[in-house]
């Protein structure tokens, strides 16, 4: 019965699987495997919470307001078992969601950013190409008129 117990317990600690038709499908190089969700089935609801209004404060600047969290425990706490269960879960879920949906928009920015530096590169060098050929050009001019004046000379 001990080794049951402890058995449930590394289960409980274990992060949770995201459930794949809440969550969109990774479009980039941030996958499920390499994603670790910010809340996992040993956090409490309050501290799940404390996730969910940090992702607000980050995410927009503003977040909710402070007594979000006051007003959304009070509702956990009277809530019977099998609500707490689902609040918990769903509030995990979003906390979770919403992580992901961040670390795909940062990593699509710096695709962008990254595509924005090599469009900057290759007009860089088409530059300085079209320099270097006005460059080539002039001074096949400057020989040119040099050799007509030498001609010019020689015929006079």
């Amino acid at each position: 019965a001990q080794r049951h117990e402890t058995a449930a317990r590394v289960d409980e600690r274990r992060p949770p699987q995201l459930d794949d038709e809440r969550l969109p499908r990774a479009r980039s190089r941030t996958s499920r495997s390499s994603f670790v969700p910010p809340a996992d089935v040993s956090m409490s609801f309050s501290e799940v919470v404390d996730i969910y209004i940090a992702q607000g404060a980050a995410g927009s600047g503003g977040g909710p307001p402070p007594e979000y969290k006051a007003q959304i425990l009070e509702i956990y706490r009277e809530a019977p078992s099998e609500g707490k269960e689902q609040m918990l879960a769903d509030m995990r879920d979003l906390v979770n969601k919403q992580a992901l949906d961040q670390a795909e928009q940062e990593e699509e920015d710096e695709k962008e950013e990254e595509r924005a530096r090599v469009r900057n590169s290759e007009r860089l060098r088409d530059e300085e190409r079209e320099k270097v050929r006005e460059q080539a050009e002039a001074q096949a001019r400057t020989a040119k008129r040099a050799l007509l004046e030498e001609q010019a000379l020689a015929a006079a």
